[in-house]
């Protein structure tokens, strides 16, 4: 699927991928819309198929995503780490078709068209995602 094909997904994908792109979880992403997390990787299957992506893929991005930000010394996933590593991981998994091949056109290219034209998460998930293990509270 193209970049430009956005306007055909639903007004749901589109929120399944916000939630993605926050690296939110299933359950959360579930939680968060009022759906089964079963129908919420249904959706995510339905989309990274779209996009040329496998379910692999899409747990590859994740856990790339969680190790950036451990190696920078945090217990969440920003979004800034999914677009950073999205290129990377999902480019070698997408199959371009002959016709954008002769024109030269690389799938990093339109992972990053696609990361450029889906919108942030405009407010801070209500519990963030941890890495890991979830910090202890501190003692007062």
């Amino acid at each position: 699927m193209s970049a430009d094909s956005k306007a055909n997904w639903t007004p749901r994908e589109l929120e399944i991928v916000r939630g993605l792109a926050e690296g939110l979880t299933n359950r959360v992403i579930a939680h968060r819309l009022g759906l089964a997390i079963e129908t919420v990787r249904w959706y995510n299957k339905r989309l990274f198929e779209r996009l040329g992506v496998s379910t692999r893929g899409c747990i590859g991005m994740m856990k790339t995503s969680r190790a950036l930000a451990a190696s920078q010394g945090r217990v969440f996933v920003t979004v800034d780490d999914v677009k950073s590593v999205a290129p990377a991981v999902m480019a070698h998994r997408m199959l371009l078709t002959p016709e954008a091949e002769l024109r030269e056109v690389k799938a990093e290219d339109l992972v990053e068209r696609v990361l450029a034209q889906t919108e942030a998460p405009s407010a801070v998930p209500r519990r963030p995602f941890y890495v890991g293990h979830k910090p202890h509270a501190e003692a007062r």
